[in-house]
């Protein structure tokens, strides 16, 4: 198994920051950003805060680099994956390895369409298919998906969840 040094983090929403958060404060990590354009610019000149803490992390544009990361963790915005993703390729190489935190259902399999499969670690939220939570929660798969799909295609959109009063 492959050691995971370089670690690159693409999309710097909740998750990315939270995992580049956490890589940073790890030793033996080198961590950094993807990110290109106005959106680099405003993370090497305000950095990220994740509860309350600062970081300010090398930000790398994945054309402008010379090596390959050993670990991408792709944490986008679905609407924003063809297009990030399909600029990796100086960022891939023969180790490298993709985790995808996103929300969605096919995230994994797009990113293996371009990089292999083989490159996807999708193990992580594998258990948790659409027949398995709909077994936990008792809400139809084909209501999950078509309920995925309208949000996905309606945007913006937001969800409204509570309990209530307990």
């Amino acid at each position: 198994m492959q050691i995971i040094q370089k670690v690159a983090i693409l999309g710097a929403g909740a998750m990315g920051a939270y995992f580049a958060g956490k890589f940073f404060d790890t030793s033996g990590f080198s961590t950094v950003l993807i990110a290109t354009g106005q959106r680099k610019d405003r993370l090497e000149k305000n950095g990220l805060v994740v509860n309350g803490k600062s970081y300010i992390l090398p930000v790398l544009d994945p054309e402008e680099t010379a090596s390959p990361a050993d670990l991408i963790i792709v944490a986008l915005k679905h609407h924003h994956l063809k297009d990030a993703v399909a600029g990796l390729n100086k960022l891939v190489g023969p180790d490298t390895t993709f985790i995808s935190v996103m929300n969605g259902l096919d995230s994994e399999e797009y990113i293996g369409s371009i990089y292999g499969m083989d490159k996807v670690r999708k193990e992580v939220m594998s258990r948790y298919t659409p027949a398995a939570v709909e077994d936990v929660t008792g809400v139809s798969e084909l209501d999950m998906l078509e309920t995925a799909k309208m949000l996905a295609d309606n945007r913006p959109a937001f969800v409204i969840w509570a309990m209530g009063q307990t």
